[in-house]
């Protein structure tokens, strides 16, 4: 007796432990001998879809083991810039015998319910995570037949409109990259080349920025243009995001291209332009010397390195004292901007003898004009066009040449003329001989 009741408490001991195993799940137990994925916590794992997609054959109603009533599948589509638009077909056999239902990743919340059609065919937008996806039937339905079904999910990630230019010339413009990160985002495909973007700053800055999504250094390569040259000045990579790119003032490109096929599909990066220089001065009291701005005439724009453009800052935060005082036959070097917001630009510079000035202004994109002024603000000098332009998107080099005795105080006195906005930016070239 005391046996049969020990037996008797392990059953019931089994029988509460099986329900409670059960119950803690969300499916109700076919009777197909095993609840093989029929519930959410049993769904076959699909895996992360790619845009081959998968086909899936299985069956419902009465099968060799029981009665099936329904199959969950697990998949997910990958995490990116936009949603993708799913694919999902039912090719069922009896017709009209199944339906569909999707969830999202909690498996509780449905995103989807189909009405049952005839094999079933529709489109659904998704962004990148985890989904659940139910085939499903009922006894009334399946009428004691066996159900056969194909089960085919398909993504196809939805493009970006892609706004870039094919070249620099004709390139949609963002305008200033000061203020505000920029945001780029376009597509590409086998055939598209590499995307420009047109932008101009009014100072000298760091050009800041990232492509954005996982390991954007092995899919995208950016490069900022300088179209006065040419040059394209590369970033080291293309997750930089402390260490940004010096430049002069002036309008520029950016390129984006992908690397081979890692890079094709929908792009997203974002851009700044950080303030990263002297202020030039917008009167004689708040003037920069122009020692102070010196760039140096072997200098290349965009490769000054990461501490300054101006040829004295060599370590970060230290401010060396540069005097005033030009040296005789030295070549100084200053580009800058100049326009509607701060039409007047001053450079202040001493002598210790009497000298030579020699003066030019060039890379002019609109007009402008440079003057030489004692501290009164008494006209000594000014530019005049010398020779011709030899490109269309530039105005012709100003120069002067005079005689200044040496004990006053003097200054450069950039001069926008122009209507046109925004600005231009400028080159200044300026030695001192002996008279």
């Amino acid at each position: 007796m005391l046996r049969s009741q020990t037996f008797l408490a392990i059953l019931i001991g089994l029988l509460v432990t099986t329900w409670s195993a059960a119950s803690a799940e969300s499916w109700t137990p076919d009777h197909d001998g095993n609840g093989f994925n029929n519930s959410i916590e049993r769904a076959i794992d699909l895996g992360t879809l790619n845009t081959a997609g998968v086909n899936i054959r299985e069956q419902l109603g009465k099968v060799p083991w029981g009665f099936d009533s329904r199959d969950f599948y697990k998949f997910a589509l990958p995490f990116s810039f936009n949603d993708w638009e799913l694919s999902v077909h039912l090719d069922e056999n009896p017709s009209t015998t199944m339906w569909l239902e999707i969830y999202d990743q909690s498996g509780t919340r449905s995103i989807y319910a189909s009405r049952g059609a005839a094999d079933e065919d529709f489109k659904l937008p998704l962004g990148g995570g985890i989904y659940y996806i139910e085939v499903k039937t009922d006894a009334g339905t399946a009428a004691n037949r066996n159900l056969t079904y194909t089960l085919t999910l398909r993504p196809r990630q939805v493009p970006f409109v892609e706004r870039g230019g094919t070249a620099c010339r004709g390139a949609p413009s963002f305008g200033s990259f000061s203020g505000p990160a920029k945001v780029i985002e376009g597509s590409f495909d086998e055939r598209r080349q590499p995307s420009f973007y047109a932008f101009y700053v009014p100072y000298g800055f760091s050009l800041t920025g990232s492509m954005l999504g996982p390991a954007p250094s092995s899919k995208y390569a950016v490069s900022v243009i300088n179209p006065l040259d040419g040059a394209q000045i590369a970033f080291r990579n293309s997750t930089l995001r402390e260490e940004g790119l010096l430049l002069d003032p002036g309008f520029y490109c950016l390129k984006i291209e992908s690397v081979g096929m890692a890079g094709l599909g929908n792009y997203r990066g974002q851009f700044v332009a950080l303030n990263a220089g002297l202020v030039p001065g917008r009167d004689r009291n708040r003037a920069q010397k122009l020692a102070d701005m010196e760039l140096g005439n072997l200098t290349n724009n965009g490769r000054y390195g990461l501490v300054s453009r101006y040829i004295h800052y060599k370590n970060r935060g230290e401010i060396p004292n540069v005097s005033s005082v030009l040296e005789p036959a030295h070549e100084y070097v200053v580009r800058d901007w100049v326009g509607l917001e701060a039409p007047e630009q001053f450079y202040l510079f001493d002598l210790s003898e009497a000298r030579r000035l020699e003066l030019r202004l060039y890379n002019l994109t609109a007009a402008a004009r440079a003057f030489v002024e004692d501290a009164a603000g008494t006209l000594l000098a000014s530019t005049t066009v010398e020779g011709t332009s030899l490109r269309d998107d530039l105005l012709a080099p100003q120069a002067l040449k005079v005689t200044l005795p040496a004990g006053r105080k003097y200054y450069v006195r950039i001069e926008y003329s122009s209507r046109r906005d925004p600005g231009t930016p400028f080159g200044l070239w300026l030695r001192t001989l002996s008279p």
